[in-house]
Order: C-alpha cells, then sequence, then structure tokens
C-alpha cells in the first residue's frame, strides 16, 4: 500500500490465486479504512491507489519491469529454496532492488 500511495504499480504474486484475491480484499479494505479515518498515504484516494495495485499468479508477469521486489518465505523452507530465488531473479542482476523477508511467525 506504501508504494501505491507513492504512485507506484504493484503487483502480488502467489502460485494460489485464491492467496491473491484474498490478499486483494484485504488490501481495498485497508486502503478505505485508512482515508475513512484520515491516514492514507498520498495525495490519491484509496480507490485510485487501489487501481495501482493487482495480482498474478505468474512469477514472470508479477516481476517484469521491477524496481523493487520483495520475496516473504516461510524460514522453514530453508537455505537451498532460498538460493533458488536469488537463482531466478539473477541475483544480485539488473533488479534495483531486491528485499527477501523472512516470515517466522506465521509458518
Amino acid at each position: 500500500m506504501l508504494f501505491a500511495g507513492a504512485g507506484y504499480e504493484v503487483v502480488l504474486f502467489d502460485i494460489l490465486e485464491t492467496q491473491v484475491s484474498t490478499a486483494l480484499d484485504d488490501i481495498n479494505s485497508q486502503l478505505k479504512s485508512l482515508e475513512d479515518s484520515g491516514l492514507l498515504r498520498g495525495d490519491k484516494d484509496s480507490g485510485e491507489q487501489f487501481k495501482l495495485i493487482r495480482g498474478s499468479d505468474k512469477l514472470s508477469e508479477a516481476v517484469s519491469d521491477a524496481v523493487y521486489v520483495q520475496v516473504c518465505v516461510c524460514h522453514t523452507l530453508g537455505a537451498e529454496f532460498l538460493a533458488k530465488i536469488f537463482t531466478l531473479f539473477g541475483f544480485p542482476g539488473e533488479l534495483a532492488i531486491f528485499l527477501l523477508a523472512t516470515l517466522v511467525s506465521i509458518c
């Protein structure tokens, strides 16, 4: 939401389409709530910001022309899986920023 508030297009990726649609519904709800509370960042309203956010179940589509990629994986997947992610993206290749976040609390 922060990036959409700054005017960037955002693409959420998951191999499960239901995960993406659930996340988009939640983001839309949160944007509206922030707007209603006067806490929405940026100069666009919640609807305009939400139009900048979309989902995909195709990784290549999600990272196409990206300047920032954030990968959130469960810590129990291990270093081998993380190495495959780095290889997939050609890290530290042409992407401007690549952030790997480890989700510990929900795994």
